[in-house]
């Protein structure tokens, strides 16, 4: 999978640090000049989202996720990000629904990064028995990509023993 792989903004160097919301014009400009919107809508949201302002990530996304056919394999990463994005916005409801249909929908029954992110948003409704069964399967059937990028495998782990370790905690 490529979910924060797959943005255009990669391929080109933009304004980083404190500057990068100088690189929003520069794509309003290279929109006017080419009308790919798609292109536009991806360039917002890799920047909103690297710089932590997941709101107008989601914002994008979901703008970007209108504007792609839906066999389009942009669209299933664009809809694990905006997944990811509500839940870091606190958006906890719409991250697992956007999570869920990804799950339902698009054959995320095999992803476990998708997988990983249901047993987090279980986790903060306090469904600790679906969220496990969600790490377990992050845990039994590993990714070399994600277990190589974002040690998901890890961090899996890490949830269960915190689960496990800590019920008084999540009881109250």
């Amino acid at each position: 999978s490529e979910h924060l792989d797959s943005g255009v903004i990669t391929n080109k160097k933009y304004f980083s640090g404190d500057l990068f919301h100088l690189n929003l014009p520069l794509f309003s400009i290279n929109y006017k000049r080419n009308r790919d919107k798609i292109e536009y809508y991806l360039n917002k949201a890799c920047t909103f989202f690297v710089y932590a302002v997941y709101d107008s990530a989601a914002y994008y996304n979901l703008n970007l996720l209108r504007s792609i056919k839906k066999d389009n394999k942009l669209g299933y990463s664009a809809l694990f990000n905006l997944a990811a994005e509500y839940y870091a916005a606190g958006e906890y409801r719409l991250s697992y629904s956007r999570f869920l249909d990804l799950f339902k929908y698009y054959n995320g029954k095999q992803d476990c990064a998708v997988r990983y992110g249901l047993g987090v948003n279980y986790e903060a409704f306090g469904d600790f028995s679906n969220a496990k069964k969600q790490y377990y399967y992050v845990l039994r059937n590993p990714d070399d990509y994600y277990n190589e990028k974002y040690n998901l495998k890890d961090l899996a782990a890490y949830r269960l023993k915190r689960l496990r370790g800590s019920k008084k905690k999540y009881l109250k």
